[in-house]
């Protein structure tokens, strides 16, 4: 959608600070697995706020959604998503790309 991006592999992180409405900036997380290839044809994505849980989700097709962190308003720190399972498409024959990757995230700080 014209954002930039970075791909998560396993555990990827930004640091965010929250805004005077206590809110960070809106974060994109686009699955883009090749669902039909993992067990279960599913990949899941836990999200840690200053490593805490703030939001389980589970990828069954592939699309976007978006996370917000609500807190304190000026409260900063770390935000991590971490995926499984991750894939290779060199491993699986699907591609040239041969680093383990999990899903495109898109946001403040990528």
């Amino acid at each position: 959608a014209g954002r930039a991006f970075r791909w998560t592999g396993a555990a990827a992180g930004a640091y965010v600070w929250l805004d005077g409405r206590a809110l960070s900036g809106e974060f994109e997380l686009f699955c883009g697995a090749p669902l039909d290839r993992l067990a279960g044809g599913r990949q899941a994505v836990d999200v840690f706020w200053r490593g805490e849980l703030v939001e389980r989700l589970e990828f069954r097709r592939n699309e976007a959604r978006t996370v917000r962190v609500r807190g304190r308003r000026g409260r900063e720190g770390f935000l991590e998503f971490r995926v499984r399972p991750t894939f290779n498409l060199k491993r699986m024959g699907l591609g040239e790309e041969s680093r383990d990757l999990g899903v495109q995230v898109s946001g403040p700080g990528i």
